[in-house]
């Protein structure tokens, strides 16, 4: 029987090999968190409302109502429901989730889809518009649907 006194690996190899675990956890949090917001459209509009309003410090308090939307909108989705029609107060989340957050994940699932935003002023469309590009070009949503892209317009 050998008897050593060094161990067999150092401190330093312990805590790399520690931070090395944790950062191999936090790709795997990261993956496992995109695939919820690819299949989940609940999920997918808590970030994209994070993305909207990251500059503002405003956080995402979910609520029955915006659950209710999210899940009718995915029966739409699945083709299970053909016509919806929403009916919520105003500050309720209706444009985050229809028109910006239901086009970009359409568009994130079947970059071919054809979809028809209507509004009933051209400044809200140019916002909901320019929300929409925001959401589309940012980092997080390239990386939940890579294959989607919105074109540059020149």
């Amino acid at each position: 029987m050998t008897i050593s006194s060094k161990p067999d690996r150092t401190a330093n190899e312990v805590q790399q090999a520690e931070h090395g675990d944790a950062d191999q956890m936090k790709r795997l949090l990261s993956q496992q968190l995109l695939q919820a917001c690819r299949s989940s459209f609940h999920i997918f509009v808590w970030r994209i409302f994070d993305i909207l309003h990251e500059t503002r410090g405003v956080s995402f308090i979910d609520n029955w109502h915006v659950q209710a939307m999210c899940h009718e909108l995915e029966c739409v989705y699945r083709g299970e429901n053909r016509r919806l029609l929403i009916t919520v107060p105003p500050r309720h989340l209706k444009t985050i989730c229809t028109s910006i957050g239901f086009t970009a994940w359409l568009l994130g699932h079947n970059p071919s889809t054809k979809v028809i935003l209507a509004t009933y002023g051209h400044d809200l469309s140019g916002s909901i518009f320019a929300d929409l590009r925001r959401v589309m070009e940012h980092p997080i949503y390239r990386a939940i649907f890579p294959q989607a892209q919105i074109a540059r317009i020149s």
